[in-house]
């Protein structure tokens, strides 16, 4: 299964590029904002946030993990978010299936069309990426 994790890789080729999480953490685009200093119009939060340490980055590359499937990972999913109180059961009820299935979604659309080691980088609502290819791997 091709996911997101964080890197510092690219970091600091933004002014506004920041890494607080694991390299190589698993992470999530949080649904809703997290940060009360966001400016960005619609709410979001302008980061990446990382499953394990609950920390944020700007900064994430594909790979590939054959160890992982759809259901494990929206179980990971599923117990970063109960962690952090985002929500209040592991999907059992409508409601989390639903942001659970906004998670997976939001995977797909970022990794679909992407090479493995491809960096994307998060600046608010905007996203953008760079082939590994390019010589940024």
């Amino acid at each position: 299964m091709k996911v997101l994790v964080a890197t510092n890789h690219s970091q600091g080729s933004e002014d506004t590029d920041f890494c607080e999480t694991i390299e190589n953490e698993l992470v999530i685009i949080p649904g809703d904002c997290l940060d009360e200093d966001c400016v960005c119009e619609r709410g979001c939060d302008p980061s990446f946030l990382g499953l394990a340490s609950g920390q944020r980055t700007t900064t994430t590359k594909i790979v590939n993990r054959p160890d992982l499937h759809r259901s494990l990972y929206a179980g990971l999913v599923a117990a970063c978010l109960v962690r952090l109180g985002l929500i209040g059961c592991h999907g059992a009820c409508e409601d989390c299936r639903w942001m659970l299935e906004g998670h997976l979604l939001d995977l797909d659309f970022l990794v679909g069309p992407g090479q493995e080691h491809d960096v994307i980088r998060r600046l608010g609502c905007d996203y953008s990426r760079a082939s590994h290819s390019a010589g940024l791997g």
